[in-house]
């Protein structure tokens, strides 16, 4: 039933759904991913080239996208607001 585990969040396979990209390919495949899906910190780190204590910090101090928090040691965030944030840094940096 969940053959289809992805940034270790599974997923139940679709028949009609073409299986998403995981983050251990290239980084240039990070715009494929569907950005419904959810992220953990440590991928997040990975695709940032920093530490996932970092990601919590900037997501502490508001200088990145809140986490939500799916159980009591399970936080995630959304692949969407993840890419709206680099976006926005690549904006700013021209």
């Amino acid at each position: 039933m969940f053959d289809n585990c992805i940034f270790q969040v599974c997923q139940p396979e679709l028949p009609h759904i073409q299986p998403q990209p995981s983050v251990s390919q290239p980084v240039s495949r990070f715009h494929d991913l569907h950005d419904q899906q959810m992220i953990r910190a440590k991928d997040i780190a990975r695709l940032l080239a920093v530490s996932p204590d970092a990601i919590y910090r900037m997501s502490g101090a508001g200088r990145f996208p809140r986490a939500i928090k799916l159980a009591d040691r399970v936080v995630v965030w959304r692949l969407s607001e993840v890419k709206a944030w680099i976006e926005k840094k690549a904006e700013a940096r021209e």
